[in-house]
Formats: structure tokens, sequence, C-alpha cells
């Protein structure tokens, strides 16, 4: 799914990395974290890319085109419903058909919501199109730290693209929303990813996501040290003291693993 990933305009030039030295100059010294929990979508995967062709895919299924116009109506509606599910306002099996009942009712496409859904999620699941740098950073930093991933979304496809991809044995640890019946930022949601870890101390443990709400809001709250992917440059959002802002994996890497910048 594609969350909020923070709120403003995005910061161009070197504002970022004013941004970035502010954040880390509240928390020098070694980065001693034993266990790094990514989110899936937007950190790990490029989830912009994987919706579009997955969208397109499902629309053409029905004889339609995807217009600029029906992809922004498609995201407003899946942002809404991802919403009220991580509110506890409708259930999981809802979630799959309701938002796209919503969607073609507004496009007024005449289509199944059940088979649209259906070919939607398939084409979702096959499409692990990583971030950039991602596959190369992550090898890396498996030989330093333990690794889990943290994602709210739904099991299928969730555990499609771990698989697709290559990465899923890179991860001890797999936390999936649907899973376990709670999803980020709720307390519990973290609690359990803390459980399968085996309790750890919270200050060894660092979660990296694009959302600030459901990330880290989320983790914060639960006591554990946060990473803001934001590749965007948003300003940083006011709440929860953040450890450390990147806008890359290449930026990632070179902190978790204390390797200087490459030309």
């Amino acid at each position: 799914m594609r969350r909020a990933v923070g709120h403003g305009k995005r910061i161009a030039g070197p504002p970022r990395n004013r941004l970035a030295a502010r954040v880390e100059g509240l928390y020098p010294g070694k980065v001693a974290y034993k266990w790094l929990c990514f989110d899936a979508d937007g950190v790990l995967f490029d989830y912009d890319r994987a919706e579009k062709e997955a969208l397109e895919g499902a629309l053409t299924r029905v004889g339609q085109r995807l217009e600029p116009e029906l992809h922004a109506l498609y995201r407003q509606v899946n942002q809404e419903l991802w919403s009220a599910w991580q509110q506890g306002r409708i259930t999981t099996d809802e979630l799959k058909t309701v938002r796209f009942e919503h969607f073609l009712a507004k496009a007024g496409i005449r289509a199944r919501p059940d088979s649209f859904a259906q070919c939607y999620l398939n084409a979702l699941a096959r499409a692990h199109h990583l971030c950039p740098g991602c596959k190369p950073a992550l090898k890396a930093l498996r030989r330093r730290y333990r690794l889990a991933v943290v994602t709210n979304g739904l099991s299928s496809v969730q555990q499609a693209r771990l698989t697709g991809s290559g990465l899923m044995p890179w991860f001890e640890v797999v936390v999936i929303s649907e899973e376990i019946g709670v999803a980020k930022p709720a307390r519990a949601f973290f609690e359990q990813a803390l459980h399968r870890m085996g309790q750890p101390k919270r200050d060894k443990v660092l979660v990296v996501g694009d959302s600030w709400e459901a990330d880290i809001a989320g983790a914060a709250a639960c006591g554990l040290h946060t990473c803001w992917f934001n590749p965007q440059g948003l300003p940083l959002p006011k709440g929860p003291t953040v450890q450390r802002v990147v806008q890359s994996w290449a930026e990632l890497r070179q902190w978790l693993m204390n390797e200087a910048p490459r030309a």
C-alpha cells in the first residue's frame, strides 16, 4: 500500500542537507544498533511504479486506459480506504474490494469490483521493483545487522514481492499487518515485531520508514529509534525526535556502515 509520507513542500538543494545535519547532530557518536526494521512500500519497493503497472493492467482488462485523472482518483480512494482500515473502521476483507467499488463507481466504469480487485492484486504481487540502491545496501547491512520487515499490507502481495525480489532470505523477521490483525502506527504492531525479534533492547532497534505517522511516530511511541526515508526532501514534520533523515539507500548505507561518502 501507499501512505502519506510527510507534510509540506519539497526541500530542494542545500536546505535538505541542513535538515539532515540538524537531525544527525542530535545523536552524535557511533551507530550501535542490533536490528534494522524496514518498511516495505516506499523503502524496499518502488510502490509508485508497482501501483501504476497494476492499475494499468486492471483497467486494460476492462477496456480502459490509465489516464492521469483516473490514477489520481484511484490514489485518493485508496488512501481514504487504507486510512479507514488502519483506524479499524473497515475489515481487511472489505478493504480488498470496497476501494475498487468506490473507484469504479466514481470513475463511471462498468466492471465487477471483485474481478477488478483480483486482477489488480495479482499484478501488484508480481511487481517487485526495488528502490534504487536497495539490494546492494541490504547485502552490505546484513553482514553487520539483523534485518526485519515491518509493513502494512496484504499478506499475499507482500510475501510474493519479498520472494520474487530475492530479498526474503535476508530477513529474519517479517511482520505483515494483515497476518497479525493490527497495523502501524498501533503500538501493538511494534510490540508484536519486538516479540518476534526476541525482545531486544529498544534503543538497539532502528525502524526505517517513509511514512511519518505510521513508521516514525508509531515506532517512536513504542520507544524505538527511527530513520525517516525521505527521498522527496520534505520538511521535517512536528512530532517525535527522529534519529536520522536520509534521502537514498546510499545515504542510509553510508551512515549505518560508517562509510565515507562516495564522490
